[in-house]
């Protein structure tokens, strides 16, 4: 299908991807296969405005400059990632995030600029929306997939994917089950460890399962059963700069830090055709858990004893959520969405780093000692409606009005707490809550069924939430208040060429309160605190043309500018280490860490038709990642960014069968994703770099 029959729900409505009054990247299946889609680096690099943040295990999205750090740690994120209506992103403590494997996946939509309205809190400057394929009541079906590669520096990966559709009683009842195996080697060396080689390995299993059941005509029933877990056996931070004797590929740490977690989401959905409309009730239970074990050497080592010694960090969380919405009929002057909405999410965090070495000279061993308890809650009414007011003219107005309630514990000991009283806890106990709204106002014209142009008036907002280490020397606040922000943006959607091309732009200015960011203080520890406000804006492009079977190409950029708009010279920036004094103040004109001023990406196809029973196809693709910071000011920041890489993909498929063969990374650039400065306390700068050259084949059977 080509991108012009693209249907999407991004407005919990099915629609026509170029008739949404909004700035959408979609991703169909076929699209997902072709480039070689399997996880949150693919679809997030091949999207305009977005960019990717990547730290240990843990890996976010922004999307227009509005991030609020470069590392993905203790603030909310900015952007939403969603499997069908589960945001996987907790509020609070991401210590690790899925990164959801990309199998039998019916389509992932890219909505930029907030989508508060009808998402909540977790999109304040867009969300992400993983949409899988669901039962087939009429048809036995399956499909499996095995990969094999070589990364280069490193060693072997494979994949194998499976999904069988089974009609339990045509059209009544069905059954789908989607299972998943994915190995990739590591590519980073210890030298410090024996000279350990490909020290990150990463494994990554789990499947879904849907059982689908049709009673009437008018009713759906959808229960659903979802399962991941994530194995790594040492993060791939390599050096950012290497000392003698290094390279790249190495890093210094004394002890491997090995992350494991596991996400379990069960949902139940009911649709039930009312009048010309739907209504839509779902539940869902979600439990989220990590078992993380960090080196904590750097930390006894600032203490003047460098023994090897271990930071434990066990997490575990549950969400519940309701959802009811009515969704009226699409056709007539006036359609609309009037919905209600409860989240609840709970997480208990311990993290403990204790060397009994350090007892004769600190009467203790206690280094850090944390218990975290947090709770959120969101309560929201919302709707939308659309009106088509004159001819070739509509007008779509939506609200969105929340409460929230938040509770913080936490108990704190430990040396890095106080080194006057470290065995004395510091204890926090808060309560706090928000009532607010977030509007949207939207306007579209349609001279003609192939242009829609339109404008969009949006807010955002996001949780005020807490630092976890507040206990904790080097002046780290308690709390942190909500930031808002309001979008607004202006774009055209075009239909060329009968239907083989489309040309979507936007434009966009956002302004952004109180916005929060990440810093961190004399231990290395990073916290959030209201940095003052800021403004972005840019462009953002899409482009695709099929002009024959024979050929397909499709390019995006985009350009923007985000900065400061308001002094704060009393925030420490930077605490006061082994790199130099405390740098104080962010100031009017200072870029947003992590912000590009320029990104790109493109791709071209190649199909050679009827060859034997099927066609053979080349295709390659191109992405830029702009270049940016890690800190406000470039003097003195570790640059990120400004890399390029290339994949290659030659295949051949028929009715059932495929292979392909790819290059990805072809000519094997070491780009720098993302950066920690000073990340072992003692001077040394990490970097989280492209995944080196990998070259490997995919053999997929369907039925």
């Amino acid at each position: 299908a080509s991108d012009t029959e693209i249907v999407v729900t991004a407005q919990k409505r099915t629609e026509r991807l170029q008739d949404v009054p909004l700035s959408i990247t979609a991703f169909s299946e076929r699209s997902i296969e072709q480039q070689g889609i399997t996880s949150i680096d693919d679809y997030a690099t091949r999207s305009a405005g977005v960019r990717l943040s990547r730290d240990g295990t843990q890996a976010t999205i922004s999307m227009r400059g509005i991030a609020s750090s470069t590392n993905a740690e203790t603030t909310s994120a900015t952007a939403g990632i969603y499997i069908d209506d589960y945001p996987i992103y907790d509020t609070w403590f991401r210590f690790s995030s899925p990164d959801l494997r990309i199998f039998d996946v019916e389509r992932i939509e890219v909505l930029r600029g907030p989508q508060g309205t009808l998402y909540g809190a977790t999109s304040l400057s867009g969300s992400v929306r993983i949409l899988t394929n669901k039962p087939d009541l009429d048809a036995v079906g399956a499909k499996f997939e095995g990969t094999l590669s070589t990364t280069d520096g490193g060693g072997t990966n494979y994949a194998l994917n499976g999904m069988v559709n089974v009609p339990l009683s045509t059209d009544k009842l069905g059954l789908r089950a989607v299972g998943y195996y994915r190995s990739d080697s590591g590519y980073v060396d210890a030298p410090q460890r024996g000279n350990l080689k490909n020290v990150d390995d990463r494994e990554t299993y789990g499947g879904r399962i849907y059982l689908s059941a049709q009673p009437t005509e008018t009713l759906n029933l959808l229960a659903s059963l979802f399962y991941q877990h994530d194995a790594q056996d040492d993060q791939s931070a390599t050096y950012y700069s290497p000392p003698a004797g290094r390279t790249i590929d190495d890093y210094n740490s004394v002890l491997p830090n090995v992350t494991r977690s596991e996400l379990l989401v069960a949902s139940i959905v009911a649709n039930q055709e009312i009048g010309e409309g739907n209504l839509t009730l779902s539940g869902t239970y979600a439990e989220n858990s990590s078992r993380n074990r960090f080196d904590a050497t750097p930390f006894t080592t600032a203490l003047g004893l460098p023994v090897p010694t271990y930071q434990i960090q066990p997490s575990d969380s549950d969400t519940k959520i309701l959802e009811a919405r009515y969704t009226s009929a699409a056709t007539g002057s006036f359609r609309y969405i009037l919905g209600a909405y409860y989240n609840s999410r709970y997480r208990v965090l311990y993290q403990t780093a204790q060397q009994p070495a350090l007892i004769p000279f600190y009467g203790t061993g206690n280094i850090y000692d944390v218990y975290a308890a947090q709770r959120a809650t969101e309560i929201a009414a919302f709707g939308e409606g659309t009106l088509a007011f004159a001819d070739k003219w509509e007008a779509t107005i939506g609200l969105r009005v929340f409460k929230n309630d938040y509770s913080f514990q936490s108990n704190v000991t430990g040396l890095f707490n106080s080194f006057v009283a470290p065995l004395t806890p510091s204890v926090t106990d808060i309560d706090n809550g928000q009532t607010d709204y977030t509007p949207r106002i939207s306007i579209s014209y349609k001279p003609s069924s192939s242009i829609n142009l339109y404008a969009t008036a949006s807010k955002g907002y996001r949780f005020g939430l807490t630092n976890y280490n507040s206990g904790a020397n080097g002046g780290t606040p308690l709390a942190y208040k909500s930031d808002v922000l309001w979008n607004y943006e202006a774009g055209i959607k075009a239909t060329l060429w009968g239907g083989r091309g489309t040309f979507n732009t936007t434009a966009y200015y956002i302004d952004w309160k109180d916005i929060q960011l990440s810093f961190r203080n004399a231990n290395g520890q990073a916290y959030v605190t209201n940095a003052g406000d800021a403004r972005s804006y840019g462009i953002e492009s899409e482009f695709a043309f099929r002009p024959s079977p024979a050929f397909e190409m499709n390019a995006a950029f985009s350009l923007g500018d985000s900065e400061l708009t308001k002094d704060n010279p009393g925030i420490v920036r930077r605490a006061a280490s082994i790199r130099g004094p405390a740098v104080l103040g962010v100031f009017k004109g200072d870029d947003l860490p992590g912000s590009q001023s320029f990104s790109g990406s493109g791709g071209a196809q190649f199909n050679i038709r009827d060859i034997g029973a099927g066609d053979a196809y080349v295709r390659g693709d191109i992405v830029y990642v702009g270049r940016s910071y890690v800190d406000f000011m470039k003097e003195g920041s570790l640059k990120i960014g400004g890399y390029t890489t290339v994949n290659l993909r030659v295949g051949y498929r028929t009715d059932k069968f495929e292979i392909t063969a790819f290059a990805d990374n072809l000519f094997n650039s070491r780009g720098v994703v993302n950066a920690v400065p000073n990340a072992d306390l003692a001077g040394s700068d990490a970097a989280y770099r492209v995944r080196p050259r990998t070259i490997g084949a995919t053999l997929r059977a369907r039925y």
